[in-house]
């Protein structure tokens, strides 16, 4: 029965055949179904590497690893284990730049790894291999990206990381003498040829002095189109980079 306001909280009761029922004069609203809040993105990633002797599977045991920030932070300095690798914690949205040293072997290029190369949605973990050249008593090495203007002895500019290499390592490594030897290819007189490469060695010994290394521990020897590395000789045809095959400059130990 309808109640003296004339409200019902049910819209009847009754019987029909038999059968009670009863109609709600309300539904009940759903519940809503709850959203996940979407998964922060990573902020760390894990950088594990491994150092070798160049041209074996020897792990550069004790290496020293200079991990450097971009954005001016401070440096990581780590040191590799008995297998030559090492691990380190970094922020994924920085640029660093990983160099690695070790007394006997000449520093490593600069390796640099940077936010646009690495996604860590996809993976936590990033793995580098670095290698140290190790140099041997009377072994000629070639050094990379040491290049001259035309016609010209004078460092460029872009030759000089690849020079401090070379400070560092004679320097971590006082007791020793060297060689460095420049080439030409065979294109120009012979005569030329090696008074050009005379004065691009002196202009790399030159370089080393300044930087702190001893005159007496260098010997500096241009050996012009002496010791051509293939078979671009004087009146052979050969392409640009066969010629730039036999320009270069290179280190031996001596003593």
């Amino acid at each position: 029965p309808p109640t003296q306001s004339g409200k019902t909280d049910m819209s009847s009761f009754g019987l029909f055949c038999g059968v009670i029922f009863r109609i709600n004069g309300k539904k009940a609203a759903p519940k809503p179904v709850p959203v996940p809040a979407p998964a922060p993105a990573p902020t760390e990633f894990t950088l594990k590497g491994r150092v070798t002797i160049c041209g074996t599977t020897e792990p550069a045991v004790g290496a020293t690893v200079k991990v450097t920030p971009g954005n001016g932070g401070r440096s990581l300095v780590l040191t590799t284990d008995s297998r030559g690798e090492y691990s380190v914690s970094l922020n994924a949205d920085t640029r660093y730049t990983i160099s690695v040293t070790k007394k006997e072997c000449l520093p490593s290029e600069d390796l640099v790894v940077d936010r646009k190369q690495y996604n860590p949605v996809r993976t936590k973990l990033v793995t580098v291999d670095h290698c140290l050249t190790r140099p041997k008593l009377n072994e000629s090495i070639r050094l990379n990206n040491i290049h001259y203007d035309f016609d010209k002895a004078t460092i460029r500019p872009d030759a000089r990381p690849e020079l401090d290499r070379l400070v560092s390592y004679l320097l971590d490594n006082p007791g020793i003498r060297v060689e460095m030897s420049s080439h030409t290819d065979s294109r120009g007189s012979d005569e030329y040829n090696l008074r050009l490469s005379q004065r691009r060695a002196d202009s790399v010994k030159a370089y080393l002095v300044e930087h702190g290394v001893e005159s007496s521990r260098i010997v500096s020897v241009g050996y012009g189109e002496t010791r051509l590395l293939n078979r671009c000789a004087n009146g052979v045809p050969c392409s640009e980079e066969e010629h730039q095959l036999n320009r270069r400059t290179e280190m031996k130990v001596i003593e």
